[in-house]
């Protein structure tokens, strides 16, 4: 099965828009891991076809937001960093696209924010391939340790997802902290808004169509709604449009 295809603009233009709009809610050392993301996708879109290369996100940390203790009044922030195989495809030049090729996974930290090494909850956002549990775009618990409620290497639950690209799985990050905040963000008249909302909302209707035609399929007595759903793979041109 083919990965799921991007243009290589649009993800580069992506992780621009949201350094912008997002720097307020990141600590100083975010701008240097976006420009450094930036960097390798833009090194990838000039890449021969046929040669996969592993991009890493480092490590994004958000300001400290509200209390996660009452009693105390200690305060929170996220971690978020991620790795992701592309391939691109085609001639180079304006257009060119990019696959999705391997891994493909952002995962992100709650933290103590007056003490990073102790971390409150993980999860990861990924895309899965042919042989995942759960569905193609989920959310993964991982375990760390031997001990419940989520043991190391246990490859379930895989929550179902709606975010496809890292940026996409860094606003959900930002969402969940800031709440408020981050919804009146981008409620701005801004260009960069602007562009990032509608991009999203593009990507989101794509996504939720293409379920809604996969439920179509789902005959009685085979399976169930959901098992229907949970096996379906994406075509690769999905966000193509």
């Amino acid at each position: 099965m083919a990965g799921l295809q991007f243009r290589f603009e649009e993800l580069i233009r992506e992780a621009r828009e949201l350094k912008n709009i997002a720097k307020s809610f990141l600590d100083s050392g975010a701008s240097l891991a976006f420009d450094e993301f930036i960097s390798a996708l833009e090194s990838i879109k000039g890449a021969g076809e046929g040669h996969p290369r592993r991009v890493e996100l480092g490590e994004l940390r958000t300001k400290e937001s509200y209390s996660h203790d009452r009693r105390t009044g200690l305060g929170v922030r996220m971690c978020v960093k991620g790795v992701w195989d592309l391939s691109p495809l085609g001639r180079t030049g304006a257009g060119r696209k990019v696959e999705f090729s391997g891994i493909a996974s952002t995962r992100i930290a709650l933290q103590d924010a007056t003490d990073p090494c102790r971390r409150l909850a993980t999860w990861k956002i990924e895309l899965g391939d042919h042989q995942s549990p759960g569905c193609y775009f989920h959310i993964h618990v991982p375990g760390e340790n031997h001990d419940p409620p989520f043991l190391a290497g246990l490859p379930v639950p895989r929550l179902p997802s709606l975010f496809a690209t890292p940026m996409a799985a860094l606003e959900f990050a930002l969402g969940e902290l800031f709440q408020k905040k981050w919804e009146k963000e981008l409620g701005r008249s801004d260009p960069r808004t602007i562009w990032w909302c509608s991009t999203q909302k593009r990507r989101l209707c794509d996504l939720l169509e293409w379920q809604q035609r996969e439920l179509k399929k789902y005959k009685e007595y085979e399976s169930s709604p959901w098992m229907t759903l949970k096996a379906a793979k994406p075509p690769a041109d999905l966000f193509l449009r």
